[in-house]
């Protein structure tokens, strides 16, 4: 609502965080980042300024919570990363050396990684000597399946198995392996060691153990072939959802009957 400052800042949100003390968070392209007060039904902006400039950074692509409970925001514009400093109660600036990420991953050994257009970046948190992996594409998506297996989606360059250890790629699969679309712009696992995927057109559930695909469409209920970026999750009662350009997707993976 303009002129009301307990209102959302703008309406386009690009991402929507509960951390874990319970309190909302919402980044927007245009209103900078807000808090969300449940008791009230009020919105509160934090900002996100650069101190060796003084700019305030109000266009937010990635918003994330790590394990231990700090919170990231990268910006469009000029790309740099902030964290946010509590008793302050604002985003301060981490590392202009840090410019464009779009996904990020605290993995189960206390690693941060991070994703630009064409990096995948292992944050040093402490000494701020980070290390980079070319991956020539865009890493939309990082994750780590409960077998401790480490993928990143790329825009472009389809699924990749990535080795943290040795820094360099194990496999990549694409069209040409099965995947319905290179375009990977999210990862969410099922119970039954599974990845599903959302691309630009359509979905695909990747079998971890044989490496097999199958592929959903618009015509299998689907909200549409396309799906958009940092929009999916998997629910406490095991469904998953992936947002796309008409809604969202919600299913039990263990519901669906494959054709014949």
């Amino acid at each position: 609502i303009p002129g009301d400052q307990g209102s959302l800042s703008h309406n386009s949100v690009t991402k929507i965080l509960q951390d874990n003390e319970g309190v909302i968070w919402v980044a927007t392209y245009g209103g900078g980042v807000c808090q969300f007060n449940k008791k009230t039904g009020r919105f509160s902006q934090v900002p996100c300024i650069d101190e060796q400039t003084g700019y305030e950074n109000r266009n937010i692509s990635l918003l994330y919570e790590d394990r231990q409970h700090v919170i990231w925001v990268s910006a469009f514009n000029d790309g740099k990363l902030y964290v946010f400093d509590r008793q302050l109660n604002k985003f301060k600036l981490f590392d202009p050396g840090l410019t464009n990420l779009i996904s990020m991953l605290d993995d189960s050994k206390g690693n941060l990684w991070a994703g630009n257009s064409d990096l995948l970046i292992k944050i040093d948190r402490k000494s701020r000597k980070h290390t980079d992996y070319s991956i020539g594409r865009p890493v939309r998506a990082i994750y780590e399946d409960k077998a401790g297996g480490f993928w990143l989606g790329t825009e472009g360059g389809g699924l990749i198995q990535f080795d943290r250890g040795k820094g360099v790629l194990i496999e990549r699969f694409s069209d040409a392996d099965g995947l319905c679309n290179n375009g990977v712009l999210n990862i969410v696992e099922d119970t039954t060691r599974h990845l599903w995927m959302s691309t630009f057109n359509g979905l695909s559930q990747f079998d971890i153990v044989n490496h097999t695909f199958k592929n959903y469409y618009q015509s299998d209920g689907l909200q549409s072939n396309q799906f958009s970026y940092r929009a999916a999750t998997k629910l406490s009662t095991g469904e998953l959802v992936f947002g796309g350009i008409n809604g969202f997707s919600l299913f039990k993976p263990q519901d669906i009957i494959p054709r014949d």
